[in-house]
């Protein structure tokens, strides 16, 4: 996968080859993954990356151009292999993402949220453990920019990203979702129910003086 690495200034061959399968190609191959990263910051974040619909704007445009009669075979080629970088930065971007939001969100649930662990009667997690395992995810960020350009980026944002999402998982149970939210419309009950006797209360009074 991402064939193209050091390809920028290379020099590439000028006979003809077969175009069509190689556009099957970038797109089987590679379009799948950036897809992937893409609707998964979509679902995360719930908005859409302007960055990603930029690089697969650029990746059509590089298709189209190869296929055309006028574009010599060289070129073709060349406009092809930009295709695996844009759809590489495709991938990379919202999978760096992820990675650094649910870093931050792991920091904020498991040390400055710990009082919540308390307050549903659950034992917090242990400090060292968290720690750890953040050290983790940023070690892995890390080497993914350390890497950006070549195809080992994909695959280090990738996997923080999902060592993002497990370390969650172990965060908030589902015990932990389930007690919270007990305790919110306990709450919510709490808080309206004080209005809303005062409001009975008042009807009451005022049905029976009629």
């Amino acid at each position: 996968m991402w064939s193209n690495e050091g390809q920028a200034d290379a020099v590439f061959p000028n006979e003809e080859f077969d175009r069509q399968a190689e556009v099957v190609r970038v797109l089987s191959e590679y379009y799948p993954h950036a897809k992937e990263a893409i609707l998964s910051l979509e679902v995360f974040s719930k908005k859409r990356s302007q960055r990603a619909v930029y690089e697969l704007r650029d990746t059509l445009d590089h298709l189209s151009i190869s296929v055309l009669d006028a574009t010599s075979p060289s070129e073709a080629r060349r406009h092809l292999a930009e295709c695996q970088t844009h759809l590489r930065r495709a991938a990379v971007e919202p999978f760096e993402w992820l990675a650094e939001h649910k870093f931050l969100e792991i920091e904020r649930v498991a040390v400055r949220g710990r009082w919540i662990y308390r307050l549903v009667l659950l034992r917090p997690p242990e400090s060292y453990e968290v720690v750890n395992e953040l050290g983790k995810i940023a070690s892995k960020i890390v080497k993914g920019r350390v890497a950006k350009g070549t195809s080992a980026s994909v695959q280090l944002m990738r996997e923080a990203c999902e060592m993002g999402t497990e370390c969650l998982e172990k965060l908030k149970p589902k015990e932990f979702h389930e007690r919270v939210f007990n305790v919110l419309i306990g709450a919510v009950f709490l808080i309206l129910g004080v209005p809303l006797t005062f409001a009975a209360e008042a009807l009451w009074k005022y049905l029976l003086g009629n």
